[in-house]
């Protein structure tokens, strides 16, 4: 009876250290250590509004940059850098934008290239142009344009493009896909409305501008914009005075477009002594209160509220 015992308990024990085995390697199939835990990102606030309306609460979307940031120059930082680790994938602009790719190790399977599509519609920069903004200083810009969003239209592009990648991963169902993608095209074809209404109130006139930002819906709807770099954080000096004073007298225009807000001491010199008005249209490239698309519908009717008024005198 001894033996017996002796015999049967060790077999029981090997049979119980199997058992175990197997249950804790079928766990370990069903999570992969590798499978990414984290929201999807997006590299600029226009992306983040495209993605949020499409996905939809379903599909936790952040930021990458945060307020007052430029992602043109921005650089992720440790933070930045595990929630791209984590990130259950990463939506980016394209076109040049995302210098800071070079340096962070993201997959390449994570990557949503969202301009890809209508790459042979990208614009070069006439010349390297320089621009001057705050304490980050002078910058040159070189090469693609990748302010793409600035167009309504080509914002639809990007949105179409994520939309059937979101579909074919199973994030969103195709019809859930649909209903929402109507909507957000509905409001992207509505701000490039606001753009028409623009180059109908500008009535070939031109207009001057602190940065190279406003390509795309210009070359769209036929608008004339000469860019001279001023920065909005402070006042000019002689010699930038006297070459926006030049570009006031060979092209006329009837105001002049800021990414952001003026300073006051800048916006002194606009009206005295060269009499030009100062209007905000931002790129909404950073988090604000409104999305991106709001942020850009408000700013435009401002715009248009000028120009109109102007027509009028």
């Amino acid at each position: 009876m001894d033996s017996t015992r002796c015999a049967i308990f060790p077999a029981l024990t090997l049979t119980l250290v199997f058992l175990l085995l197997g249950c804790s390697g079928s766990d370990t199939k069903a999570t992969p250590r590798n499978e990414p835990s984290g929201p999807i990102v997006a590299s600029t606030w226009p992306l983040t509004t495209l993605a949020r309306e499409l996905l939809g609460p379903e599909n936790p979307v952040e930021c990458l940059v945060k307020a007052g940031e430029d992602p043109i120059h921005w650089t992720p930082d440790g933070d930045s850098l595990a929630t791209l680790v984590h990130a259950k994938a990463v939506l980016i602009n394209g076109a040049g934008l995302e210098n800071w790719l070079l340096s962070a190790n993201v997959a390449p399977t994570r990557l949503m290239r969202l301009s890809d599509g209508f790459e042979d519609r990208w614009i070069e920069y006439a010349k390297d142009l320089q621009h001057s903004h705050g304490a980050r200083g002078a910058h040159d810009h070189v090469g693609v344009d990748p302010h793409v969003w600035m167009d309504p239209l080509l914002a639809l592009e990007q949105a179409r493009a994520l939309q059937t990648q979101a579909v074919d991963l199973g994030w969103i169902e195709s019809d859930t896909a649909k209903q929402r993608g109507e909507a957000l095209e509905q409001r992207l074809r509505e701000l490039d409305g606001l753009w028409a209404r623009v180059a109908t109130a500008l009535d070939g006139r031109s207009m001057l501008a602190n940065h190279d930002a406003y390509s795309y819906p210009a070359q769209r709807h036929g608008l004339t914009i000469h860019v001279v770099d001023v920065d909005p954080e402070r006042s000019m000096d002689v010699k930038l005075l006297a070459e926006l004073q030049a570009a006031v007298q060979s092209h006329a225009p009837c105001c002049m477009l800021f990414e952001a807000e003026p300073h006051a001491s800048l916006a002194a010199q606009l009206q005295d002594p060269l009499s030009i008005p100062a209007l905000v249209l931002s790129p909404a490239e950073a988090p604000g209160e409104l999305d991106a698309i709001e942020s850009m519908r408000s700013d435009l009717n401002q715009l248009l509220q000028f120009l109109t008024a102007k027509r009028g005198q």
